[in-house]
Order: structure tokens, then sequence, then C-alpha cells
């Protein structure tokens, strides 16, 4: 079962995506141990929507370097920039997080609610 992890700025949790600027997070997975777990060989990919029906307003992945690993510290960050930021609607999402394995063991690792700020400020 998935995490639930809501991007949002209610209750010091891992808050929203600030149009205009750069978005980034990380992430590193450990197993029961606390040791980090090894990602060699895994790719990653998240996708952001209104809701389950509609068009992918953000697609963060391995292949589009949105996220980046770090395998031998057990390191996912994801990563916008504040160029591509600039051109997504505010409003309020849902999102999930995927890994998967080099023999193509998938996992879903998070999942929750992702808001997308407005700015005044537009770059």
């Amino acid at each position: 079962m998935a995490t639930i992890l809501n991007f949002d700025n209610e209750g010091g949790s891992a808050g929203g995506l600030q149009k205009s600027a750069t978005f980034s997070k990380k992430f590193t997975l450990q197993s029961d141990c606390e040791c980090s777990i090894d990602l060699t060989g895994y790719s990653a990919k998240m996708q952001v929507r209104q809701n389950f029906a509609k068009t992918v307003v953000l697609e963060l992945s391995t292949t589009n370097g949105r996220i980046l690993i770090t395998p031998d510290e057990g390191l996912l960050e994801l990563k916008v920039s504040a160029v591509d930021t600039t051109a997504l609607p505010a409003g309020k999402y849902i999102y999930d997080l995927y890994l998967i394995s080099a023999d193509e063991i998938v996992t879903k690792l998070f999942q929750g609610e992702f808001v997308i700020y407005d700015s005044v400020t537009i770059l």
C-alpha cells in the first residue's frame, strides 16, 4: 500500500508547488533497519491530474529528467524548473508516484493531493 503524502501547505506537510519557482523535493527510501535501499537499475514515474479521468497536468519521470535517482543513497529527487512551473494551471490535484525495478516490478510509493499555487510575480 502506498504512503499518503499530500503536497500542500497545511499542517507542516510537504508543501505545494509554487508557480514561477523551482519545485524540488527529496526522499530517501529506507528498509525496516533504517538502511538506505539500493535503487540501482530503478526508474520512477509520477503523474499529476485533476482527477483519475482527466488529462495529465504534470508528469515527472526518470525519462524526462524530472525525477533523479541516486541509487546508492536510496534517494529520489523530484524537480521541476521555474520555467516549467510557470505554465501550470493553479489548483488542487491528485498524484501517485511509482518505482519500477530493472526486472519490471512496479511499486506505488506515494499518492495524495498535489496543490499548485498561483503566483503574483510571473517570471
